[in-house]
């Protein structure tokens, strides 16, 4: 409901001003990994006000949904310190210094699972949201075959072998735990059975 004191203009004026692009104007680097970085950014909006974030910025990486012909997406066991427990998820990883994001996820797909693929179609770009920068590109791998490469040795991997349908209805139902898995899976079965989910 619209208020009838004058309110509602300033309110229209206020977001036709914050249409336009705010400017940050100095980041403060708070912590440095291997991994992550956090910063605190400081924004200024188009009204002039000036606003402080703290925000997480993680490597680029990649995932990938493998589906094999029989309609079976290759996903992977591995425990997760940051939930204390066995995720089910894509596999996928970081992308290295050099690589483009679609050799990352070749490698990383043989790595993870021992198979390669002779077909690869772009899913998604994510480039993270709200305080978390995580650039993150998702590919679609069909017709593969047996061509393995070292594990990571730090990494124990249990690679499951599930019907494309069912993962999506474990992802639809809230039984996996990242959302970017879900929504990659989500859109891997659209493309192949043409049909809209959501």
């Amino acid at each position: 409901m619209i208020p009838s004191n004058g309110t509602a203009s300033s309110s229209i004026n206020f977001f036709f001003r914050m249409t336009q692009r705010p400017r940050v104007f100095s980041n403060k680097i708070l912590f440095r990994g291997d991994y992550f970085t956090v910063m605190t950014s400081f924004v200024t909006l188009p009204d002039g006000t000036r606003i402080t974030r703290e925000i997480a910025e993680r490597r680029s990486s990649v995932a990938v949904v493998a589906v094999d012909a029989d309609k079976k997406v290759l996903l992977v066991e591995e425990y997760q310190p940051a939930i204390q427990r066995i995720a089910l998820g894509l596999p996928g990883g970081q992308v290295d210094q050099g690589e483009r994001s679609v050799q990352s996820a070749k490698r990383e797909l043989r790595e993870e699972t021992g198979f390669s693929a002779a077909e690869w179609k772009l899913l998604y770009n994510w480039p993270g949201a709200g305080s978390w920068i995580w650039p993150r590109t998702c590919y679609l791998a069909r017709k593969l075959s047996n061509r393995p490469l070292p594990q990571d040795p730090e990494e124990r991997i249990v690679v499951k072998r599930l019907p494309l349908k069912r993962a999506v209805q474990m992802a639809i139902k809230g039984q996996l735990d990242t959302s970017d898995t879900c929504l990659a899976l989500i859109r891997a079965y659209e493309l192949i059975y043409r049909k809209k989910l959501l």
